[in-house]
């Protein structure tokens, strides 16, 4: 054979404290001896190897959300205090954020939905000021629950800057898509109060969150604390949080159901009335209801009454040369678009103490049954107020109390528009 030199090379993997086993062997034949030592050998590849490579810190939101054990191998270890603050204060943000709309839907706002009702500037500035007050708590008081589990779980918690980074790192998954949601709804509402009353997906999708955030916080404890109990982990970690969260957003979601059913059962409070007063009319409505506020629109012109139950009034007043009844023809024109299966009931002559023309009909819209009331009456020449009540048909009879209401005590002002 010569010179030639005959080289075995296995080439199957193996675990770092394992003998090889399963792997293939190459032959491969060189000229020479000086061949076979230049030549670069096939290196088995360890477990785990690819995931202590150093990571593309631009993917960091990446790893965080969808590879949680290489984010904390690799983000958390090195203390980082500006980022730690920066964390704390967006999971406070979060704090104040829910707080907000709650307080909103359990009608214990008070005063501050005056100035909520204007624009965003002061609730950037009560999330921004108080999230960073929530952030302190979250930081000093959840940290210190947080190395509470984790020495019962035996872990090493000697840092405590290390566990504060595993806590709030981890609430990051929660705080990120909270703010996100914030700042993109603000370019879709023209103030928070509007945000709060329309309908929208962003809560039932905001709901996974808090799961996927103790599941990340999990991944963070077993990669970061190796040496506690894995068993006790996942007791402090994962499970119990996980039951703890169910049972919170299982018992919101049924106080919601609850609070809702309790509305459409509602009937209007009769017993402490609300007045509204413009330049051009006024009128009482019951005490449950809400005014319909647009800074956009003139509240000499228009004004809203939503009740608790899915039912409106509107009251318009305009300027226009046709008669009254071509009014209400192009009224009843415009909702018969959008439902079906219109019927007229009964036309109308007065409604309260205005004359004019006007019709009852039902009509079907997004599959449910809705009685309509349309009413034009020429208070002046050529000026005229349109109503329009509108209700689900079932409920007529709960919310027509709060109707008569309105149309009893309704009253053109003084003031004219010409």
């Amino acid at each position: 054979m010569g010179d030639e030199v005959i080289s075995l090379t296995w080439g199957g993997s193996v675990a770092a404290d394992q003998e090889p086993e399963g792997g293939t062997f190459r032959i491969e034949q060189f000229s020479s001896v000086s061949d076979a030592d230049t030549a670069v050998p096939t290196v088995p590849q360890l477990e785990g190897e690819a995931e202590d490579q150093e990571p593309n810190v631009a993917l960091w939101l990446w790893y965080l959300f969808f590879a949680p054990k290489r984010f904390f191998r690799h983000f958390v270890i090195d203390s980082m205090p500006f980022l730690t603050v920066l964390c704390a204060w967006a999971y406070g943000m979060t704090n104040v954020i829910d707080q907000i709309e709650t307080r909103y839907i359990t009608g214990r706002l008070d005063t501050m939905a005056v100035h909520l009702s204007k624009d965003w500037g002061f609730y950037f500035g009560i999330v921004l000021g108080m999230g960073a007050f929530s952030g302190l708590m979250y930081y000093a008081i959840g940290g210190w629950w947080y190395r509470k589990r984790l020495d019962w779980s035996g872990a090493d918690t000697s840092d405590r800057r290390l566990v504060r980074r595993v806590y709030l790192y981890a609430s990051q998954v929660i705080a990120i898509p909270v703010v996100f949601m914030m700042l993109a709804q603000s370019t879709m509402h023209k103030n928070p109060i509007d945000m709060f009353e329309s309908p929208s997906v962003w809560p039932m999708l905001i709901l996974v969150f808090p799961f996927w955030s103790i599941w990340t916080s999990y991944r963070g404890v077993t990669t970061v604390y190796e040496g506690a109990a894995r068993k006790k982990l996942r007791l402090w970690f994962l499970i119990l949080p996980m039951l703890v969260m169910g049972i919170f957003v299982g018992g919101t979601f049924a106080a919601g159901v609850v609070i809702e059913v309790g509305n459409l059962n509602e009937p209007p409070d009769l017993s402490k009335t609300n007045v509204y007063q413009s330049g051009t009319m006024g009128f009482e409505y019951p005490g449950n209801w809400s005014i319909d506020t647009d800074e956009g629109i003139d509240p000499d012109m228009y004004v809203g009454i939503e009740a608790m139950q899915d039912a409106f009034v509107n009251l318009i007043i305009y300027e226009s040369p046709a008669m009254a009844e071509e009014e209400l023809a192009q009224t009843v024109a415009s909702f018969q678009q959008g439902a079906t299966r219109w019927r007229d009931q009964f036309p109308m002559s007065r409604w309260g103490s205005l004359s004019g023309t006007g019709v009852t009909a039902v009509a079907d819209l997004d599959g449910k049954p809705y009685r309509y009331t349309l009413f034009v009456s020429e208070v002046i020449p050529g000026w005229y107020i349109e109503t329009r009540e509108i209700c689900l048909a079932e409920q007529e009879n709960t919310v027509d109390p709060g109707f008569d209401l309105i149309r009893s005590t309704f009253k053109i002002r003084s003031r004219s528009r010409r």
